[in-house]
């Protein structure tokens, strides 16, 4: 396969390797990824977007990678999305034939935080981080895919549930994080809890959790502007309908 080749010829070069960018038209496996991150100490960027590959099958493989020994630990941008990861904090019922073919209730719920937790950890060790990315990729904008994509309410659901309880706290030495993309994943970090263990960890991050640019979290913003605001707060709220000035839980709700 074109791809084995690809990364055969990639891990030749695997110690002067910094960047590594794979977008829509080429491919590339989990077990691939993992190799790659097994064998470039000197990373500095891996962004793994392809959308094809990443929607049917692709993205790294919790189980597989949970033992892994990555190497690149001066990494600065991760790009990849982490898949099959059971999910038994869903409450409400999935169509799992419709929105992914993942095993999301499979096992127990501590089995669930126990794996979630090893893969925490694995990110844990990237503390140069600026930007991380777990969502999966829409496909190109335009195409029929997108709009289609777009319809049908492109979901995953076989990720991290980015909350304390299921280990977010392990991420707490990611300080110099400013962008975090958690777009169409079935995350819980509009909990207080949540947000207010990032506004503290993670004081530079802006995270976002929808395909609308404008759907996001800032905790850069200032302690005293926050202050300034509060007062003015609800009729700024009924002056405009802009996402940029609904709190993240309400935010995240309206998905």
């Amino acid at each position: 396969m074109f791809e084995d080749i690809l990364v055969d010829a990639l891990v030749k070069h695997a110690r002067t390797l910094e960047v590594i960018r794979l977008g829509n038209s080429i491919v590339c496996g989990g077990e691939n990824i993992d190799r790659l991150l097994r064998s470039c100490p000197n990373l500095k960027e891996l962004g793994i977007m392809g959308h094809f590959k990443a929607v049917h099958g692709g993205g790294l493989d919790a189980r597989a990678i949970k033992d892994s020994e990555w190497v690149c630990k001066n990494l600065e941008v991760f790009e990849c999305p982490i898949r099959n990861i059971p999910r038994l904090d869903i409450a409400r019922e999935v169509d799992i034939l419709k929105h992914t073919r993942a095993p999301i209730k499979e096992g127990t719920l501590q089995e669930s935080i126990d794996l979630q937790h090893q893969i925490y950890a694995k990110l844990a060790q990237f503390t140069k981080l600026r930007e991380l990315t777990l969502s999966l990729p829409l496909p190109r904008q335009g195409t029929l895919m997108y709009h289609n994509s777009l319809r049908r309410g492109f979901r995953q659901y076989d990720c991290l549930a980015m909350t304390l309880k299921s280990g977010l706290g392990l991420l707490k030495d990611l300080k110099d994080l400013k962008v975090v993309r958690l777009e169409g994943m079935e995350v819980y970090v509009d909990g207080d809890e949540e947000q207010s263990w990032v506004k503290e960890q993670w004081p530079k991050a802006r995270i976002s959790w929808t395909y609308n640019d404008d759907d996001c979290y800032d905790s850069s913003s200032s302690e005293s502007e926050s202050e300034e605001d509060e007062d003015s707060e609800e009729d700024r709220l009924d002056e405009s309908s802009s996402d940029d000035d609904i709190p993240i839980s309400n935010r995240c709700r309206r998905m």
